[in-house]
Protein backbone atom coordinates (compact mmCIF):
# COMPACT_ATOMS: atom_id res chain seq x y z
CA UNK A 1 0.00 0.00 0.00
CA UNK A 2 1.34 3.42 -0.94
CA UNK A 3 0.27 6.55 0.92
CA UNK A 4 0.45 9.72 -1.12
CA UNK A 5 0.03 13.40 -0.38
CA UNK A 6 -0.47 15.92 -3.17
CA UNK A 7 0.53 13.37 -5.79
CA UNK A 8 3.95 12.60 -4.30
CA UNK A 9 4.95 9.64 -2.20
CA UNK A 10 5.67 10.24 1.49
CA UNK A 11 8.77 8.08 1.18
CA UNK A 12 10.20 10.34 -1.52
CA UNK A 13 9.34 13.57 0.29
CA UNK A 14 12.21 15.83 1.40
CA UNK A 15 11.72 17.59 4.70
CA UNK A 16 13.65 20.84 5.33
CA UNK A 17 14.79 21.30 8.90
CA UNK A 18 16.58 24.15 10.58
CA UNK A 19 18.97 23.67 13.47
CA UNK A 20 20.10 27.07 14.71
CA UNK A 21 21.27 28.87 11.61
CA UNK A 22 22.35 25.73 9.75
CA UNK A 23 19.76 24.66 7.23
CA UNK A 24 19.96 21.06 6.12
CA UNK A 25 17.74 18.84 4.09
CA UNK A 26 16.94 15.37 5.27
CA UNK A 27 15.93 13.02 2.51
CA UNK A 28 13.77 9.95 2.99
CA UNK A 29 15.07 7.66 0.29
CA UNK A 30 14.98 3.97 -0.42
CA UNK A 31 13.52 2.13 2.55
CA UNK A 32 13.29 5.24 4.75
CA UNK A 33 17.08 5.78 4.99
CA UNK A 34 17.77 9.17 6.52
CA UNK A 35 21.05 10.85 5.72
CA UNK A 36 22.65 14.22 5.28
CA UNK A 37 23.68 15.07 1.73
CA UNK A 38 27.20 16.00 2.89
CA UNK A 39 29.08 17.04 5.99
CA UNK A 40 29.08 20.75 6.83
CA UNK A 41 32.20 22.66 5.88
CA UNK A 42 34.16 24.92 8.19
CA UNK A 43 32.95 28.02 6.34
CA UNK A 44 29.32 26.96 6.74
CA UNK A 45 29.87 26.37 10.46
CA UNK A 46 31.50 29.79 10.87
CA UNK A 47 28.65 31.40 8.92
CA UNK A 48 26.12 29.59 11.11
CA UNK A 49 27.84 30.79 14.30
CA UNK A 50 27.92 34.36 12.96
CA UNK A 51 24.22 34.18 12.13
CA UNK A 52 23.43 32.80 15.57
CA UNK A 53 25.47 35.51 17.31
CA UNK A 54 23.77 38.19 15.19
CA UNK A 55 20.38 36.73 16.11
CA UNK A 56 21.25 36.79 19.82
CA UNK A 57 22.82 40.29 19.80
CA UNK A 58 19.77 41.94 21.33
CA UNK A 59 19.65 39.29 24.04
CA UNK A 60 23.21 39.73 25.31
CA UNK A 61 22.02 40.81 28.75
CA UNK A 62 20.03 37.59 29.10
CA UNK A 63 23.19 35.54 28.49
CA UNK A 64 25.09 37.08 31.43
CA UNK A 65 23.77 34.60 34.05
CA UNK A 66 24.67 31.76 31.70
CA UNK A 67 28.22 33.09 31.37
CA UNK A 68 28.48 33.63 35.15
CA UNK A 69 27.26 30.09 35.82
CA UNK A 70 29.64 28.71 33.20
CA UNK A 71 32.58 30.32 34.99
CA UNK A 72 31.47 28.79 38.29
CA UNK A 73 30.98 25.42 36.58
CA UNK A 74 34.52 25.58 35.22
CA UNK A 75 35.80 26.22 38.75
CA UNK A 76 33.88 23.27 40.18
CA UNK A 77 35.03 20.98 37.37
CA UNK A 78 38.71 21.43 38.28
CA UNK A 79 40.46 18.40 39.77
CA UNK A 80 42.45 20.43 42.32
CA UNK A 81 41.79 23.63 44.24
CA UNK A 82 43.48 26.57 42.49
CA UNK A 83 45.46 29.18 44.41
CA UNK A 84 43.74 32.51 44.90
CA UNK A 85 46.11 34.19 42.44
CA UNK A 86 44.96 31.83 39.65
CA UNK A 87 41.33 32.64 40.41
CA UNK A 88 41.47 36.43 40.75
CA UNK A 89 44.34 37.54 38.49
CA UNK A 90 42.76 36.24 35.25
CA UNK A 91 39.42 37.80 36.25
CA UNK A 92 41.12 41.15 36.77
CA UNK A 93 43.09 40.86 33.52
CA UNK A 94 39.97 39.95 31.53
CA UNK A 95 38.08 42.83 33.16
CA UNK A 96 40.78 45.32 32.15
CA UNK A 97 40.88 44.00 28.57
CA UNK A 98 37.08 44.17 28.34
CA UNK A 99 37.09 47.76 29.58
CA UNK A 100 39.67 48.64 26.91
CA UNK A 101 37.57 46.90 24.24
CA UNK A 102 34.43 48.70 25.39
CA UNK A 103 36.26 52.02 25.24
CA UNK A 104 37.91 51.69 21.84
CA UNK A 105 35.69 49.42 19.76
CA UNK A 106 32.46 50.28 18.01
CA UNK A 107 31.44 46.70 17.20
CA UNK A 108 28.55 45.74 19.45
CA UNK A 109 29.23 42.02 19.09
CA UNK A 110 32.75 42.47 20.43
CA UNK A 111 31.40 44.44 23.39
CA UNK A 112 28.79 41.80 24.21
CA UNK A 113 31.40 39.05 23.91
CA UNK A 114 33.75 40.95 26.21
CA UNK A 115 31.02 41.40 28.81
CA UNK A 116 30.15 37.70 28.66
CA UNK A 117 33.81 36.78 29.07
CA UNK A 118 34.06 39.09 32.08
CA UNK A 119 30.96 37.48 33.57
CA UNK A 120 32.48 34.01 33.12
CA UNK A 121 35.69 35.16 34.84
CA UNK A 122 33.66 36.73 37.65
CA UNK A 123 31.71 33.48 38.08
CA UNK A 124 35.00 31.60 38.41
CA UNK A 125 36.32 34.12 40.95
CA UNK A 126 33.04 34.14 42.87
CA UNK A 127 33.06 30.36 43.17
CA UNK A 128 36.58 30.55 44.61
CA UNK A 129 35.53 33.31 47.04
CA UNK A 130 32.46 31.43 48.26
CA UNK A 131 34.53 28.28 48.68
CA UNK A 132 37.02 30.20 50.83
CA UNK A 133 34.26 31.76 52.93
CA UNK A 134 32.59 28.42 53.55
CA UNK A 135 35.83 26.71 54.58
CA UNK A 136 35.46 25.25 58.05
CA UNK A 137 38.26 24.10 60.32
CA UNK A 138 39.11 20.47 59.75
CA UNK A 139 39.63 17.96 62.54
CA UNK A 140 43.09 16.39 62.63
CA UNK A 141 43.39 13.00 60.95
CA UNK A 142 44.56 11.03 64.01
CA UNK A 143 42.25 12.64 66.55
CA UNK A 144 40.56 9.47 67.82
CA UNK A 145 37.63 9.52 70.25
CA UNK A 146 37.13 12.88 71.98
CA UNK A 147 34.47 14.56 74.10
CA UNK A 148 32.80 17.63 72.60
CA UNK A 149 30.85 20.17 74.65
CA UNK A 150 28.83 23.11 73.37
CA UNK A 151 25.73 25.28 73.66
CA UNK A 152 22.79 25.65 71.32
CA UNK A 153 22.64 29.34 70.43
CA UNK A 154 19.63 29.41 68.10
CA UNK A 155 17.17 27.00 66.54
CA UNK A 156 15.69 27.92 63.17
CA UNK A 157 12.26 26.39 62.73
CA UNK A 158 11.40 25.35 59.16
CA UNK A 159 7.83 26.57 59.70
Amino acid sequence: MRVTTAGRSVIEETVPTKVGALSTRLAFRHRLWIGLPRAPTLTSIVAAVKDEVAGQADRGFLWTPVAFGSGAAIYFSLKTEPDWIWAYAPALLILLCALALARWTVNRGVRVGAVLLVMAAMGFADAKLVTQWAAAPLAPANLGVVRVEGWVVDVASPS
